[in-house]
């Protein structure tokens, strides 16, 4: 006389709410990048403002529109595929800078 309940019934509630665990995903990471561009705006109009004083360029090309724009354009994140090459970090003691592994190793930085 015991009713046992319906697999198909558990799999719709789990269902459901891998939905709107999803969705509550989706929103605090709007939430956060609400709140922290402005912010980093902020901090990249300020490293521009120093870049064009010393160097004349800008580091950063603003405004930025979310959060992967501002991980992209970092350039001191190891993602970027310029620093994921082989031998692009330049080794010490790696000989004189006349040499033409050093020139390439070197000009791997330059984007």
């Amino acid at each position: 006389a015991l009713v046992q309940p319906r697999p198909s019934a558990f799999r719709e509630v789990v269902m459901a709410l891998k939905a709107e665990v999803a969705w509550f995903q989706i929103q605090a990471r709007t939430l956060f990048e609400l709140l922290t561009l402005p912010v980093l705006q902020l901090l990249a109009a300020a490293v521009n403002f120093i870049a064009v004083l010393v160097r004349s360029d800008p580091v950063f090309r603003l405004p930025f529109r979310d959060i992967e724009q501002v991980l992209s354009a970092t350039p001191f994140t190891l993602d970027r595929p310029l620093l994921r090459r082989q031998g692009a970090a330049p080794s010490i003691g790696g000989g004189t800078a006349d040499t033409p592994q050093r020139a390439e190793r070197v000009a791997g930085y330059v984007a």
